[in-house]
């Protein structure tokens, strides 16, 4: 019975052993694996950015198969007192032809008994058979000297026998400290500090002087085959002395420390590795045509500033980052940035329209720079909007470094060809919300990073807020979208069987109520937002009804209303007709324009049959889920426009210091009507009345000359800018049998609202040169504007021939709004047609844009986006999240049978 559970002792043992085994197996898998990638990041920086000639030095954890094997080394007592010393392994003949040893010397470690050689003389009668004394003595793990290898010195001079008891590198093979100290920096000795601290930790068994044994190597990329990767010819060589990449532990460019494998792969980012410039033997190279930098650090400002002025814009912003001298020089130069702008033939700003926030003392010394990077930022983003656009067009892939995109023809559920985008906000910096039409979804996006550098657009949650998603008697159209800091407005029309008046639903859902949805990826049904949500569902013309009938406000305008209803009218004949813009003005408000009719008295004509009562703008709150005001959408001084008309409801919202809330500014323009109506919402919540803009109608007048006619659209292009107002409109001219030719002018209003400013001109114009017409109108950071413009190419037709069918293109325009001159242009799309449903939707907010492209796909760029760094998410389960199921056992097959173990079987039968 003892022996019997000894024996069942012995096979817990030896599971425990296997368990054990097995479990560092997985590990020096995951490492290994953990190890190839942090190889594969250092070779892929070599490509990208290193040039031939190449030298790096490497240290390896394996040996090279061109080495003599470090157990193999002889050693040689040359005096009585019994110190091993090592002696250079080149004494004998057969190293030339085994290759040379890693190390020429070894301190200590030494051979004894049989393998140890007595005489002095190395000669082949007298040499040992190193295959007897690799039998004869047992293997020994070897360690390297930690001190020696990372300062140069060793810390351990009482050993055994008068050394160091670790071993040593000698000449010509070089430790991490002889390369790094070659060039002798406060960088160089934190590298080695740090190194040595991180390698003291890792796999480390025989104390704090030692360290795993690692082995040198210089590699020499030299000039001739162009066409391979310099990674490749790195592995080449690698290989041929029996190395892998994976085995590398540190490695050395420019006696500076790029990878250390203890840290974490690379230590350096592309930006400093760009700044080393190597020679055949991995230093720092000088030309005899390169000045030293105390030559170029010795140049007075001036001729600094001359020299740079040869060198591209990338050169110069590359300069500002070679040390303090050259960024304080460069860097906040006022002749140098000036002298960019007016190579680009870009706008030069004067004094007067800096920022009230400069110092006085100074005023033009960072104007230029800025203006630079402003206007270097608007057309770096215009230009990746550009390539976006042609990769969604063509079906062509495209480097996503500078944006991202998601093209809809390869996915599931997404929007279909008559399901196009009808409004775009920007969630927060690297997400946009992008809403659509027939299915009322709203989608939000999210740019990710990749692992070779480059962006990723994916869905992250899709909602459909169309509340008659489940019943077919009613139809329901998604018509605008907006957001606010913590809510979604959304405006939808509804159509009933049988029923020829329309009604207008405004849904509110909260923000963080939205984000509990999924994605569209992967599901068979687009979710809604009433799955034991609360949602907001106002019906406006019921709402706008109420609120005027309990009113006590007197309006005579209103008193045809209440008499049509005392003489026995309903109130479902009453029409709420909602202009299809949404404004969230802020603080969980929405406004909405709203016109109101009721029958006219014998009237058979359904249109002629409504008259129009008033036209009003609505604000809603959804904390209360109802009006909280009121107010006038006309000119009291002119006549109402027509019910049908569509008015453009836009906004700009500024924060006010040491407030919690803001300042919102609503525009209101007719699509016929010069007039511009401004009103504001105070912090407090107080709604300032609308008033007339001045100068609209005198810019009207100066622009319809020589024949010129307005083109009649379904809303004003109008933006709202941090102190002006900015509406483009188009005209149009017929000369005979001439083709039409367009015109776009944009007119620049300047509005108080309610900080000081210089006295100026009320408003001056812009003429956007050639034959085209504005489609959408995008303010940019409040410094410009993005204008999308259709362009009319019409060919040459001689007499006597027919003219060619009219050809469309898209482009965008990039506008300074402070000098009203044009950057540049950027040609999106070749052919386009007359629907406005094609033209791209854009949105600007913190420093990312969102565009819409119709049904076809979405884009995201900008600063946000491109700063969009890949992180690593480590998720911690608590015990009660934990599985507690145990696994099923693998079911055992009736007729096998089993083991004797398993049937309680002893070890002994």
């Amino acid at each position: 019975m003892v022996k019997q559970n000894q024996g069942w002792e012995r096979r817990a043992e030896i599971t425990e052993i296997r368990r054990s085994e097995t479990k560092l197996r997985k590990q020096k898998t995951a490492d290994k694996r953990q190890q190839k990638n942090m190889a594969q990041e250092l070779l892929s920086m070599i490509d990208r950015h290193a040039q031939r000639p190449l030298g790096i030095h490497v240290w390896t954890d394996c040996i090279p198969t061109d080495s003599v094997p470090l157990l193999d080394a002889v050693r040689i007592e040359q005096n009585d007192k019994r110190r091993a010393r090592a002696e250079s392994m080149h004494e004998y003949d057969d190293s030339a032809a085994r290759g040379s040893n890693l190390l020429t010397g070894l301190r200590g470690n030494s051979i004894s008994g049989k393998g140890r050689v007595r005489s002095n003389s190395v000669n082949d009668s007298n040499r040992p058979n190193l295959a007897s004394v690799d039998e004869e003595r047992p293997s020994q793990p070897m360690f390297l000297c930690k001190a020696h290898f990372f300062t140069g010195k060793c810390l351990d001079v009482k050993g055994k026998k008068g050394g160091c008891r670790y071993n040593h590198y000698f000449a010509p093979y070089k430790t991490l400290c002889d390369v790094l100290k070659a060039r002798k920096t406060q960088t160089s000795e934190r590298a080695l500090q740090q190194s040595a601290e991180n390698a003291a930790s890792v796999g480390i068994a025989s104390g704090d002087a030692a360290m795993e044994m690692i082995h040198y190597m210089h590699i020499q990329v030299v000039s001739g085959d162009e066409d391979t990767f310099i990674s490749d010819a790195i592995t080449n060589q690698l290989t041929a002395h029996g190395v892998k990449p994976a085995s590398v532990v540190y490695a050395v460019v420019s006696n500076k420390l790029i990878y250390d494998r203890n840290q974490g792969g690379l230590l350096i980012n592309d930006r400093e590795f760009i700044g080393l410039k190597t020679d055949k033997g991995g230093r720092l190279s000088r030309d005899d045509t390169t000045l030293p930098s105390e030559t170029l650090l010795s140049f007075p400002g001036s001729i600094l500033e001359y020299t740079l002025t040869f060198l591209p814009d990338s050169a110069v912003a590359v300069a500002t980052q070679v040390c303090k001298a050259w960024h304080q020089e460069i860097g906040q130069s006022p002749n140098l940035w000036r002298l960019m702008l007016e190579r680009r033939n870009w706008p030069v700003p004067s004094i007067k329209f800096q920022s009230l926030l400069a110092e006085p003392e100074e005023p033009s010394r960072d104007l230029f720079r800025e203006a630079f990077i402003e206007h270097y930022t608007a057309m770096r983003d215009m230009r990746a909007i550009q390539s976006a656009m042609y990769a969604l067009d063509s079906r062509k892939s495209q480097t996503e470094k500078e944006m991202c995109y998601q093209d809809f023809s390869a996915r599931k559920y997404a929007p279909t060809a008559s399901n196009l985008c009808v409004g775009v906000q920007i969630w927060s910096p690297s997400q946009m919300l992008v809403a659509y039409s027939v299915d009322c979804s709203i989608r939000l996006f999210e740019c990710a990073a990749r692992d070779n550098d480059e962006r990723l657009c994916r869905e992250l949650v899709c909602h459909s807020v169309d509340p008659y998603k489940n019943t077919r008697r009613r139809n329901c159209v998604l018509v605008s979208m907006d957001l606010d800091h913590d809510f979604i407005g959304c405006l939808c029309q509804v159509n009933a069987d049988k029923v020829d008046t329309e009604a207008w639903v405004m849904i509110i859902v909260s923000r963080d109520e939205f984000l509990q949805g999924q994605s569209s990826v992967g599901l068979d049904t687009i979710g809604t937002c009433y799955d034991g949500q609360q949602v907001k569902i106002i019906d406006v013309g019921e709402a706008v009804l109420n609120y005027l009938l309990s009113s006590d406000v007197v309006d005579h305008r209103l008193l045809q209303l209440i008499d049509f209803l005392v003489a026995g009218g309903q109130v479902g004949e009453i029409e709420a007709l909602v202009s299809h813009t949404l404004a969230a003005c802020g603080d969980g408000r929405f406004m909405v324009e709203v016109s109101i009719s009721i029958p006219a008295p014998g009237e058979d004509d359904i249109d002629a049959a409504m008259l129009l009562i008033d036209r009003k703008l609505v604000l809603f709150s959804a904390s209360v889920g109802a009006i909280v005001w009121i107010g006038e959408s006309n000119d009291v001084t002119k006549g109402m426009r027509p019910r049908h008309e569509n008015m453009s409801l836009n906004y700009t919202r500024q924060r006010v210091s040491g407030k919690s809330r803001q300042y919102c500014h609503v525009v209101v323009a007719s699509p016929v009507s010069a007039a511009l109506l401004l009103g504001s919402i105070e912090p407090t919540g107080n709604v300032r009345s609308t008033h007339p803009i001045d100068g609209c109608d005198i810019a009207r007048q100066q622009t319809l000359l020589d024949d010129w006619q307005l083109v009649l659209r379904s809303e004003r292009l109008v933006v709202v800018a941090a102190q002006s107002v900015i509406a483009a409109d188009v005209f149009c001219r017929t000369n005979g049998n001439e083709p039409t030719k367009y015109k776009s002018i944009i007119t620049v209003y300047s509005v108080n609202f309610g900080l000081e400013r210089e006295d100026g001109d009320s408003y001056r114009t812009i003429d956007v040169n050639g034959n085209i017409e504005i489609v959408r109108l995008t303010n940019y950071k409040d410094q410009h504007i993005f204008a999308l413009c259709r362009v009319h190419h019409h060919s040459l037709v001689q007499a006597g021939e027919e003219p060619l069918p009219e050809h469309m293109s898209l482009c965008a325009v990039c506008i300074d709004i402070i000098s009203g001159r044009e950057l540049g242009r950027s040609h999106l799309l070749n052919d386009i047609g007359q629907e406005l449903s094609e033209i791209p939707i854009l949105s600007v907010g913190h420093n990312t844009i969102g565009v819409g492209f119709s049904c076809r796909g979405v884009i995201m760029t900008g600063n946000d986006v491109r700063s969009v760094e890949k992180s690593r998410r480590i998720i911690v389960l608590s015990e009660a999240d934990r599985s507690t199921r145990k696994k099923k056992k693998k079911a055992v097959p009736k007729n096998h049978k089993k083991d004797g173990f398993a049937r309680g079987m002893s070890m002994r039968g």
